[in-house]
């Protein structure tokens, strides 16, 4: 039978999030991540069955986080409180957040619980710009979830200009 320690999950995807965070998703391995918890390798297989699956269980966790943020702030807040939500957590992720500039907005088969909630993130952002009457709505919500990951990258250390400037663009 399978060695369950509890509440354990939590504590290997803590650490599994600062190790991506700290070195990457490529150099991450299953063995190294189960040393740094101190556990054997073949619990922590019984926890989650590759390395993918554990890096899309944090993404979704993480992306569901500011999903409830956004719905809880549409309704009685600026324009700017909504980008900062979604710039701060991106920033948040570190390079985790970087995995937006790989989804195909356009793709139809929506195949994955992390695929559902972005594509639900930016119809939600799709509704409030059309309730505040931006123009462009669909555009304007795509091109702020993918392009906050990658202004970050290109522009870091720099939030409020970057927030400032995906103010003006969404106004205009």
């Amino acid at each position: 039978m399978p060695k369950i320690i509890k509440d354990l999950r939590p504590q290997i995807k803590n650490t599994a999030l600062k190790e991506f965070e700290d070195i990457g998703f490529e150099a991450v391995t299953m063995r190294k991540l189960a040393s740094k918890v101190g556990i054997g390798v073949g619990t922590l297989y019984n926890y989650f069955s590759n390395k993918e699956e554990l890096y899309e269980e944090i993404l979704i966790e993480s992306w569901q986080a500011t999903y409830s943020k956004l719905q809880t702030h549409y309704g009685n807040q600026s324009l700017r409180k909504i980008i900062e939500i979604i710039y701060d957590d991106i920033v948040d992720r570190k390079g985790l957040g970087g995995y937006v500039l790989k989804f195909d907005v356009n793709e139809t088969a929506i195949d994955t619980p992390l695929k559902k909630l972005l594509h639900q993130t930016i119809e939600s952002l799709i509704e409030y710009f059309k309730e505040n009457n931006v123009e462009y709505p669909r555009r304007k919500a795509t091109s702020l979830i993918i392009g906050i990951a990658n202004i970050i990258k290109t522009y870091p250390g720099e939030r409020d200009i970057n927030i400032e400037y995906y103010c003006h663009l969404i106004k205009e």
